[in-house]
């Protein structure tokens, strides 16, 4: 049987749906597991929260993602309401992460849990500083995008 989803909130749900509790997602650090019915329902509140934060359809944001699982939920959050993620390696010195930013149209930069690996650039991108949203928080999520709508892949190294 071959899967075809119009976006990845459509994929999140139709997996959360198909596989529930069973292991989506291991992370390194604390070996803390996540089911498909936890990421989908994770990611959906990030959507809900990005909005929140001003994020829109279509727009470009910056992240600079280590090896954690809020990264997986927030990157998810942004693919699901149909925001751009552009993926910056947070080894790069201010300068090099600016040029990138501005080379790619880059509207915001996302800091998880009021990290900020850039001080230089405030003023120069929005940055957007959010804790993972709370479990309960409002989880209606923006509709995924249709099948068809446009997607960007920027390589960043």
């Amino acid at each position: 049987m071959k899967d075809a989803w119009d976006s990845v909130g459509a994929m999140l749900q139709a997996q959360a749906a198909r596989l529930g509790a069973k292991t989506a997602l291991i992370e390194a650090g604390s070996g803390r597991a996540f089911t498909y019915e936890e990421l989908a329902s994770s990611a959906a509140r990030w959507a809900v929260r990005l909005k929140s934060l001003g994020v829109r359809r279509g727009q470009r944001v910056a992240a600079a993602p280590e090896n954690e699982a809020a990264w997986i939920h927030a990157l998810l959050g942004l693919w699901w309401m149909g925001a751009v993620p552009i993926l910056v390696d947070p080894r790069l010195k201010a300068g090099e992460a600016g040029a990138l930013l501005q080379a790619c149209g880059a509207q915001a930069l996302l800091c998880l849990d009021g990290r900020d690996l850039w001080p230089s650039l405030r003023g120069r991108w929005r940055k957007l500083r959010s804790a993972a949203p709370r479990r309960g928080a409002p989880r209606t999520p923006p509709a995924p995008l249709a099948g068809g709508a446009p997607a960007l892949i920027w390589p960043t190294s």
